[in-house]
């Protein structure tokens, strides 16, 4: 939900800024346990075939693929001061978690 919220956030249709929704995402992977993680790949692997998820898969892939994508370069606005192995970390939880 926090993905579509984000697109939506980006695309000018939803909020106004002062709850981003890149800071959610952060803090919802960071706070994945090992078990969780696991969880969310046999998740994704059981429904990758289905609408939702293909394009959770391509809010990852267009917004959050890069460290200069539009998505991160967000959260970089609203987490500042975190070390580049950090975001790598976010990164790799978002293409786990969405990407087949």
């Amino acid at each position: 939900m926090k993905l579509f919220a984000f697109l939506d956030e980006h695309e000018g249709k939803k909020g106004n800024g002062q709850e981003p929704y890149t800071r959610n995402l952060f803090t919802i992977a960071a706070m994945l346990t090992i078990e969780e993680n696991g969880a969310m790949t046999s998740f994704r692997e059981r429904h990758h075939t289905t609408d939702i998820a293909q394009e959770a898969a391509e809010i990852v892939q267009n917004n959050f693929s890069a460290t200069n994508s539009p998505g991160m370069v967000r959260l970089r606005e609203v987490v500042g001061g975190r070390e580049p192995a950090e975001l790598e970390l976010f990164l790799g939880v978002l293409r786990d978690t969405f990407i087949l």
